[in-house]
């Protein structure tokens, strides 16, 4: 299954009994749980997983709001995504996360594409998660909770020792941009299974710092074509994507998806990347079944290496190695 290119095939029966998404009004609960502004980013990977923390502070440096993600990727296309956002306060060496929102998009591939659930989200909660947190040498250990648990680095320095010179380089520069894509596809309720009818008259979710990504299904139901745009969107500081995916299929879920995002990353300075990284991912996908089986995509670095990645591949070298994480 792959985060970016699940979409539904095949929804008549689901559209006729008026089973299209889970909330009458889609803009009453789909956009984003939270929006931050400032704060900092801290990433690790823990197997084939990576995890994003985003720390948001008020003006005067204090905490306030987070988000959290854990994204699978043991292949390129990725397989399912996790989010988390509330509230977040640090004491002596523990952190106290207070879960608002939770989204979820599960690896639904081995299901029907009827009846897969796609993307939910869980609003009105209040869980309280403890973590014991050390900071020093430029890497924040936490310890507690195994959902949390790593030894992180601050995205924006990781970003510094990323290259453009190289077919490596550019695989790289895939894990980076993907990590957006898929961070915000988990957000969109109903992705990857016949909620995605709602969005027929189109969606614009605020991106968790910055931006949008809008969704906008046309054409008939039994082949619909799904676009879906990035504007300006920024999840986690230090990753931004414009541009646009476009996916059509027929109704046994059997098509491709086509399209182009530029990507921009900002590193810290000082490190091989001083100044902000910049290029393109084009998409040239084959999807059956509702997923990314074949075709690739194709990176190209502005001013230097061009590469391509298949979906059910997992890219080499790995994202610890590209941002030398620990």
């Amino acid at each position: 299954m792959t985060l970016h290119a699940r979409r539904v095939p095949a929804a008549i029966l689901l559209a006729l009994c008026g089973c299209i998404g889970p909330y009458a009004d889609v803009g009453q609960k789909l956009d984003v749980g939270l929006r931050l502004s400032g704060g900092e980013t801290w990433i690790a990977a823990v197997g084939s997983e990576t995890r994003i923390l985003v720390l948001g502070r008020t003006p005067d440096g204090q905490s306030s709001q987070f988000a959290f993600s854990r994204l699978e990727a043991p292949v390129a296309a990725g397989t399912e995504g996790h989010t988390a956002q509330g509230v977040w306060q640090e004491h002596g060496g523990t952190m106290f996360l207070t879960v608002n929102v939770e989204y979820t998009l599960l690896d639904e591939s081995s299901v029907g594409t009827t009846q897969r659930r796609g993307a939910f989200r869980k609003d009105g909660l209040s869980r309280l998660i403890r973590l014991d947190v050390a900071q020093g040498g430029g890497q924040l250990r936490i310890a507690g909770d195994p959902g949390y648990a790593g030894t992180y680095l601050r995205l924006a320095e990781a970003l510094s020792t990323l290259g453009s010179a190289t077919p490596d380089d550019a695989a790289c520069a895939f894990h980076v941009a993907n990590l957006l894509v898929m961070t915000s596809q988990v957000r969109v309720v109903g992705f990857g299974g016949p909620g995605m009818l709602q969005y027929r008259n189109g969606q614009d979710f605020e991106g968790t710092v910055a931006g949008t990504l809008s969704v906008q299904m046309n054409g008939g139901l039994l082949a619909p074509d799904v676009r879906i745009g990035f504007r300006g969107l920024v999840d986690f500081p230090g990753v931004q994507l414009d541009g646009d995916q476009l996916t059509h299929t027929d109704s046994g879920g059997t098509g491709k998806t086509e399209g182009t995002l530029l990507f921009t990353f900002r590193p810290a300075p000082g490190g091989t990347a001083a100044a902000p990284v910049t290029g393109s991912l084009r998409y040239d996908l084959v999807i059956t079944d509702g997923v990314a089986r074949g075709g690739e995509y194709t990176v190209a670095l502005d001013g230097g290496a061009t590469g391509a990645v298949q979906p059910m591949m997992p890219p080499q070298p790995p994202l610890a190695a590209c941002l030398h994480l620990p």
